[in-house]
């Protein structure tokens, strides 16, 4: 009987080292988890936007924005783009702006985790004509009347 009770007590020593091993390959195996950081910029003659940051390597995030027309109007949704994040923890995305018809729009770019645990970067930015000199009808509308 004995000798079974110290069979018994190699075998969960044996378990218990084993288990150890494990987690701590797991927890190697995860990247290091960094904060999410974001900028965006008119892409060049063109209604849209470039946005680009970092984040953990191979990171999934979602890249969603918002604009806000004038004033007199709610937050709209303008869109939305999943993009993964490279071996250097480097992603970019463009976000299709056309919805925003008014010059010195605002726009909101939230770039979220799709991993929970890391808050959201966010940054702003007034938008401007597209191509220079082009006039939209909406820019007929005198700023303060929007």
């Amino acid at each position: 009987m004995e000798k079974l009770g110290a069979h018994r007590a190699l075998f969960l020593a044996l378990a218990s080292t084993t288990l150890t091993i494990s987690v701590a390959s797991a927890a190697a195996a995860q990247p290091s988890v960094v904060q999410i950081s974001v900028t965006a910029s008119r892409h060049p003659g063109a209604a849209a936007t470039d946005v680009s940051g970092q984040a953990s390597p191979y990171l999934p995030v979602m890249v969603t924005a918002y604009g806000l027309l004038s004033t007199d109007l709610p937050t709209v949704f303008v869109g939305e783009v999943q993009v993964r994040a490279d071996a250097a923890g480097h992603f970019t995305a463009r976000i299709d702006d056309n919805a925003l018809e008014f010059t010195s729009s605002t726009l909101d770019v939230v770039v979220s985790s799709l991993v929970p645990g890391l808050a959201p970067a966010r940054t702003r930015l007034i938008l401007t004509r597209p191509n220079l000199g082009a006039l939209f009808p909406a820019d007929l509308v005198p700023p303060e009347d929007r």
